[in-house]
């Protein structure tokens, strides 16, 4: 379905169609900050590519990189389409082939169906546009709203926006730690871009449904007893934050969300999967009183929760500063209710430190050993990264 949609629009003359806003692609501010965060996968990449297929593991990633560039940068709706298609075929492979055991295939189809299902949106969309003889192809404020409609919903399915999110959960549980990272760091970051890219102006369905994922994410994240599961059901309310930030029509802080979020989500992925690699689980059950019995681990998990909660001077400081005077332009209630949200957010995370990290420590620790000297130079790698688009990353730009 997606290869033969994108030879439809190839043939309906789709490449003579030029995004508004591709000109001066590759410098422009906001594309030049999500393309600071595609060095974060390289080393990873290097250090847990699996021992077999490891040249097509590493081929795989590299292309990945490639595409999410080429939609970063992407001059023509064309260009654009086809990178977004291009990255998540190959996701799909990424996951399906070196993820999990248990149920790779079934994370695999989840991912590849919600994928195929926006293009079939963008599809009939288009469709319905050529049948009609008031609508016109080409874009323009107002002349499509099926055609405006085709697009956005393939963003918001990979952003994802509640209640489009089953198979990020299923994604990240199933797929290898460069997988998590790949997803964390720029695939997410595809949704959020494609809405940038459609320019869209102050709407109340955006905002709707961002508000509904800021009041499910913390409870849908307590019921997770699966730890990467756990994560990923955490970046569904910075998400949701995205999604509102673009809906109020503020341009400034949605470039220190995506850039906070792929550099927090990404290390948090890398702890938990170190964690479960020494304990043989990923159930948090088995995590009890890491707190006294992982000191170096629990220094660099509090860390990166006080950067996810906004904690000066890490990116996200700046991020949640910039929200909270977006939504502050836009109305007192609404700010109200978004900053009562974060607080829902920052109670849990607490909530969830002391009920896996308190107590006494489970007995399958005395058989394993705190952080190696490899993972300790990524930690510090990761608070130079961290610290350098939070403050650096301010004066700067």
């Amino acid at each position: 379905m997606q290869a033969f949609s994108f030879f439809w629009l190839w043939l309906s003359s789709f490449s003579r169609v030029s995004c508004t806003q591709g000109s001066n692609f590759f410098w422009s501010s906001e594309r030049a900050r999500l393309l600071f965060l595609l060095p974060l996968v390289v080393p990873i990449s290097a250090w847990r590519a699996p021992r077999y297929r490891r040249f097509f593991h590493t081929v795989l990633v590299f292309r990945i990189c490639a595409f999410c560039a080429l939609f970063f940068r992407a001059p023509s709706w064309l260009l654009l389409f086809f990178s977004f298609e291009a990255v998540g075929a190959r996701t799909f492979l990424l996951i399906g082939l070196f993820g999990g055991l248990a149920r790779r295939y079934s994370a695999g189809l989840h991912f590849f169906g919600y994928g195929a299902l926006g293009a079939t949106f963008l599809w009939l969309s288009w469709l319905a546009s050529r049948a009609s003889s008031t609508l016109s192809p080409h874009w323009g404020a107002g002349e499509s709203s099926l055609w405006w409609w085709g697009w956005r919903i393939p963003f918001l399915f990979k952003l994802p926006l509640y209640p489009a999110h089953d198979w990020l959960l299923r994604a990240h549980s199933e797929a290898s730690l460069v997988g998590s990272v790949l997803l964390a760091t720029v695939l997410l970051k595809l949704g959020g871009m494609g809405l940038i890219r459609l320019a869209l102006p102050a709407e109340p369905f955006l905002l709707s449904i961002s508000f509904l994922g800021l009041l499910v994410g913390p409870f849908l994240t307590l019921r997770q007893v699966h730890a990467k599961r756990l994560v990923a059901a955490s970046s569904l309310g910075h998400m949701a934050r995205v999604g509102a930030v673009l809906a109020c029509g503020q341009p400034s802080p949605r470039r220190y969300l995506m850039v906070a979020h792929g550099l927090t989500s990404p290390f948090l992925f890398f702890l938990v999967v170190q964690m479960a690699s020494r304990l043989n689980s990923f159930s948090t059950a088995l995590w009890r009183g890491w707190l006294r019995a992982r000191p170096l681990f629990s220094f660099f998990l509090l860390l990166a929760a006080a950067a996810g909660w906004g904690f000066p001077p890490a990116a996200s400081f700046f991020r949640e500063v910039r929200r909270a005077e977006a939504w502050l332009t836009y109305g007192t209630p609404l700010a109200v209710r978004a900053l009562r949200s974060g607080a829902i957010g920052r109670i849990y995370s607490l909530f969830l430190v002391g009920r896996t990290g308190g107590g006494a420590h489970h007995p399958s620790f005395s058989y394993s050993r705190d952080w190696t000297r490899g993972e300790i130079l990524f930690g510090i790698f990761w608070l130079a990264l961290s610290l350098t688009a939070g403050w650096g990353y301010y004066l700067l730009f």
